[in-house]
């Protein structure tokens, strides 16, 4: 692991520790600050919609200038964000900071093209799913301990004290080295990707299957209060829960070949939804949201498999394109669950598993097979350089 991953890691790590204490709680602080359902899944896919216009412009500069100054600028923006979710004194002001702390995914091809450029002998698909398995690692402390302070000093709190792990977050991402590209020389001929079947295909099916495996989630914390009537430090448990989930699929399912991952994490999504769904008891939802995990491998496997698709060149502005259908799918999957939560809030299980069925027929059939299969090196891109020791 070379130094910038390192650094990487840890703050990511960090990051997910702040991030853990708040996430799994967000739509039920929306609905305290007065948001039905239906308006949560608005405000939700809102906040992903802030991210989509981004993505590609963001993997655009860091083919120009490298990642590190994208990166940087995510992580402040991040953690001023979560200052105003703390401080605000309304539900308006609560959503902008929310949007705010969304439209900081835009990081995520710089970050996926810095950890591919610092990879050393690694694949870039093991390389992507162990260090965000940092992240996930930090989740995992963050829930359980987020659903007592909720439960003891009130979910705002749990806000305040996010934001403070954000800015150490912060400390280790500024120590980070820039990257700029030295050995290849960057290709703004773009467009040509846009015209391909094969790229285009691809990104329907990463839009498909990531709003099939996202529709049953942005609104379970809700039904699970409300319907099963689970308390708010269970919830931080199944919380952490679903981020060990995330780092055991990444290290396990993250390594395999992307066709035979990409069927195992749709797979355990649907059995996630209908453990949720239809069972009784709390190791059932347990279950639920570590099976639920697979979504976020998921994510790290389109990203991971995109790089064996197109040449180095065009690499951070391929991965903007993945990254925008990932985005495109959980806006538009958040106010789908949040209509059909307000009809039955069971609603959201049901149509996931039939949605995953037609997702999983067309992975089969047309996931795209890579066109070299030892990284960047094969590709005849740069090996890298000294700056990754």
């Amino acid at each position: 692991m070379t130094r910038d991953i390192r650094l990487l890691t840890l703050s990511l790590f960090t990051w997910g520790i702040g991030e853990g204490l708040f996430f799994y709680f967000q739509p039920i602080y929306l609905a305290e600050l007065g948001a039905d359902p239906i308006q949560i899944g608005l405000i939700l896919g809102l906040a992903g919609a802030a991210t989509v216009l981004t993505h590609v412009p963001a993997g655009a500069i860091s083919d120009r200038w490298g990642p590190k100054s994208v990166i940087v600028a995510s992580w402040v923006l991040g953690m001023l964000a979560a200052w105003i979710m703390f401080l605000a004194p309304s539900l308006g002001w609560f959503v902008a900071g929310l949007v705010m702390y969304y439209l900081t995914l835009f990081v995520m091809s710089p970050l996926s093209a810095f950890i591919t450029a610092s990879r050393g002998n690694w694949t870039t698909s093991r390389a992507l799913t162990t260090v965000f398995s940092a992240f996930n690692l930090g989740v995992i402390i963050g829930p359980a301990a987020g659903g007592w302070l909720a439960e003891s000093l009130g979910l705002r709190s749990v806000f305040a004290i996010s934001a403070s792990i954000f800015v150490v977050s912060t400390v280790f991402a500024l120590a980070l080295r820039p990257q700029v590209p030295e050995e290849v020389e960057v290709d703004r001929g773009y467009r040509g990707l846009l015209t391909q079947p094969r790229l285009i295909g691809y990104l329907g099916l990463v839009l498909v299957s990531l709003f099939a495996m996202y529709l049953s989630w942005p609104l379970t914390p809700n039904f699970l209060t409300v319907t099963r009537g689970v308390a708010l430090t269970q919830i931080g448990i199944f919380g952490s829960v679903n981020a060990l989930g995330v780092v055991v699929l990444n290290l396990t399912v993250g390594r395999t070949r992307p066709r035979i991952g990409l069927i195992v994490v749709q797979g355990l999504v649907a059995l996630s939804a209908l453990s949720l769904w239809r069972g009784q008891g709390l190791v059932w939802y347990g279950v639920g949201y570590w099976l639920a995990g697979g979504f976020k491998t998921g994510m790290s496997l389109y990203v991971g498999h995109a790089e064996s698709l197109v040449s180095a060149k065009q690499l951070g502005f391929f991965y903007g394109l993945v990254e925008t259908a990932i985005g495109t799918a959980m806006v538009l999957a958040a106010p789908a669950a949040g209509l059909l939560y307000n009809l039955q809030a069971w609603l959201p299980y049901p149509a996931s598993l039939a949605l995953l069925a037609v997702s999983l027929i067309l992975t089969l059939r047309f996931l795209p097979s890579a066109r070299h299969t030892h990284g960047l090196a094969a590709s005849g891109a740069a090996a890298p350089t000294q700056r990754s020791p």
